[in-house]
């Protein structure tokens, strides 16, 4: 996940009205995100409220620290070392904008582009070490495979696990 050098390959490719679905889930959201959702939701409903559908997510007390973290781990990845990380540039994403209450219960609307620094919106995670980050993935061929593997995903792709 933080070998992704793009935006696009960590959170996923623009999604557009009119769009097939699916047009390309990264990293963050193929594998952080999406699955958490599916995993909490209430299967005894008929729709898998609470975290498990769109409409009812936000009413599950998880859905606010499963955000946060994934809000985490984008800050995390646009700090690592290396070439720089940059957000998105595509205008039809900066420019989308969505309508919220505010703790007034006054109507306001925010634009993607005003929510990326955290920094900016008044608030920024603690800094502390990242042990794994200097983790190297073994490849599939190696000999110990009761800590490592690699596995083929649908889309072609390998996944290795690390020690």
């Amino acid at each position: 996940m933080v070998a992704n050098k793009t935006a696009s390959l960590f959170l996923g490719k623009p999604y557009r009205a009119g769009d097939k679905p699916s047009q390309g889930a990264g990293a963050l959201q193929n594998v952080r995100h999406t699955p958490i959702h599916k995993w909490c939701g209430d299967r005894t409903q008929p729709h898998d409220e609470d975290m498990g559908n769109i409409y009812s997510a936000g009413r599950d007390p998880l859905f606010y620290s499963h955000h946060s973290n994934v809000d985490r781990m984008w800050s995390i990845w646009k700090s690592l070392p290396g070439k720089k990380r940059n957000d998105f540039t595509d205008l039809d994403w900066l420019d989308a904008s969505f309508v919220f209450y505010d703790e007034n219960a006054n109507l306001v609307r925010a634009k993607v582009r005003d929510c990326l620094d955290t920094k900016t919106l008044g608030y920024d995670y603690q800094r502390v070490d990242i042990p794994w980050l200097s983790v190297t993935p073994r490849e599939s061929g190696s000999t110990d495979r009761s800590r490592t593997g690699s596995v083929r995903r649908a889309d072609g792709s390998r996944h290795t696990r690390m020690d």
